[in-house]
Order: C-alpha cells, then structure tokens, then sequence
C-alpha cells in the first residue's frame, strides 16, 4: 500500500475510499447494497426446490387462529387464582416450593403470581418462616354488595347493637361452599373473650351461623351443602350425621335462630340468626360467641330473639 493509500484509509470516509478505488464518483451504502445483490441473485436463479423464493424474501407471517369463546383459557389468572385457592385452606401459610408441587407449576411461576399478589395486597410473606399467607384484603371480593354499600357496611350498626346488649363478640358471617367464613367482628369487652382472625373458617354443620343459614336454603342447595359436609367429632356434643344435622336445623326453623352448645370448641356457645333476602334465601348470618358460664342455656331465648330482630334490620337496611 502506497503512501497516497495510507492516506486515504486512515482520514478519508468510507465512500471515498471507495471512490478512489474503484473509481466511481459514489457508492452506494452497505444496506443498499445488499438489498440490490439479493435482487439479482433471485433475478438470475432458477426456480428449483434447492432455490426457494423463501430465502430471499421472508414468508408472510401467519397468526394462530383466535380461540372461541366457548373456551376461556387465561393460564395466569388460573394460576393466580388456584395460588389463592391454596392459601386459603392453609392458615399458617406454605411456601413457594410447597405451591409450587401441590400446585404443579415451575418456581419460577410461582415467584412471579406470589410477588404479583404480594404487590397488590392479597398475599403477605411471613419473613421468619418464607411463607405466604393471604391478607383481609381477599374478604372484600367475598362479600356481597347492593347497590353502593357493602354488606359489612349496612351490618355494622347492628352488629354494634347486639355487641352492646350482650357484652359478646359479635360477628357477621358468610356461606362458602361447606364452610362458614367470618367477615366481620367486634371483640367482646370482658377481658376473657373468644375473637378469631377474619377470614377464618369453621365447619358449618358445627357453628351456629353455620347452621343457620343451613336451616333456610332451599332443598336442593341443602342437599348439595350437606353432601360436602365431613361430618368429624371435634367435640364430644359434634353432630355426627346428616340425619343428627336435618334434625337440629328443623329445630332452627321453629325457632328462627341457630345455637352451637360447644360443638365446634369445648365450653364456647354461639347464638346465631340469618340474613335474609325477599325471597327468604339465606345470605349471612350474625352470631354471638363467648364462654358458656356467660351464655347460659338460660339467655338463648332473649338473646336469640334480640339477634333474630338484628338480623331482620340489617338485611333489610343492606337491600334498600
């Protein structure tokens, strides 16, 4: 390479470069060059299965077919919900590897939906243990609404009430599927109290709220409800059977509310009456729990008609 070369390669730009050595007075840039050398090689070839069109010219890019409706498929929503599903059953929580083989999935899903929830508020990670637990932030997608006011909301003057007349923990209680969830409560004033977290479940043929929602579902809902129904003695005064269970709420019929004589926990009773809507369909329920030396089998009578008259005002107040 001459002097005059060295020059040129080391302070001219790349066209003129070019110019100088082959001559032209300009040049086209790479990309154009390119473009035109693809065109004539596919000008100059023959048509044959060693030379497709493809390889010159990229194929037109084909969409799936759309799914039908009568299909749903929306894998991480599905996931996220069955994540959910899981916590659920679970009060002391589990932890990612835990959801991860009940569940099925990779960790790494897994990671990703919990951290998704765990931004939003519905799951929380208890650091100590690395697990994850769902927060009261769930209940409000689990109570029902009429109109612009929750159902919590039109109940909490009356749950005030009762709380006031029989100095108890009062609840306001929902149905879900076999079990009885606790929305909403306020604690007892004495300083020995029954007060459980919310959200937290109790079997339904066990409970009074349980039972008294049981008492007014129409027949085939009541017979699918007590199909579901594990009928476990978690204290020696537990109902046993279904035929023990038809026979306790017809008695909750005659009465219009329902009693829990230490069925579900050993020396707690509950007193218990439904919500109802027009069409005398059950929707919750409000109960009173506390040790038994404070409910006696004496107040039944006047607290259950005391929270049987709530109930009527508090359903009636959710429904206008």
């Amino acid at each position: 390479m001459n002097a005059r070369s060295k020059k040129l390669f080391c302070t001219a730009p790349v066209h003129s470069l070019f110019a100088e050595r082959f001559g032209r007075k300009s040049v086209r840039t790479p990309v154009r060059r390119r473009a035109n050398a693809r065109r004539n090689l596919f000008k100059n070839a023959k048509f044959s299965n060693k030379c497709p069109r493809s390889w010159f010219y990229p194929l037109k890019k084909v969409h799936p077919p759309m799914k039908t409706l009568g299909t749903p498929h929306a894998p991480a929503l599905q996931r996220g919900l069955a994540l959910l599903q899981e916590l659920a059953t679970r009060p002391n929580g589990a932890s990612q590897s835990e959801l991860a083989v009940l569940l099925k999935l990779p960790q790494t899903a897994v990671h990703r939906i919990a951290a998704a929830l765990e931004h939003l508020g519905y799951v929380q990670k208890h650091a100590p243990t690395r697990t994850l637990r769902v927060t009261q932030k769930l209940l409000l997608l689990g109570q029902p609404h009429s109109g612009s006011r929750s159902l919590i909301e039109a109940c909490i003057p009356a749950l005030r009430d009762i709380a006031r007349l029989t100095g108890e923990t009062t609840q306001l209680c929902v149905l879900a599927e076999a079990q009885c969830v606790i929305l909403e409560q306020i604690p007892s004033r004495h300083p020995f109290k029954y007060v459980v977290d919310l959200g937290s479940r109790a079997p339904t043929q066990c409970c009074a709220p349980g039972k008294a929602m049981l008492a007014f579902l129409p027949e085939p809902e009541l017979s699918e409800a007590i199909g579901l129904l594990h009928f476990h003695p978690h204290t020696r005064n537990s109902l046993l059977s279904p035929e023990d269970l038809a026979q306790e709420l017809k008695t909750v019929r005659e009465l219009g509310y329902a009693l829990d004589r230490g069925e579900h926990f050993e020396g707690i009773h509950c007193i218990a009456a439904p919500l109802l809507d027009a069409h005398g369909h059950p929707f919750a329920a409000i109960t009173i729990a506390g040790p038994s030396s404070r409910i006696t089998e004496a107040s039944f009578g006047d607290w259950g008609a005391a929270i049987t008259a709530a109930a009527a005002d508090a359903a009636l107040q959710f429904l206008l």
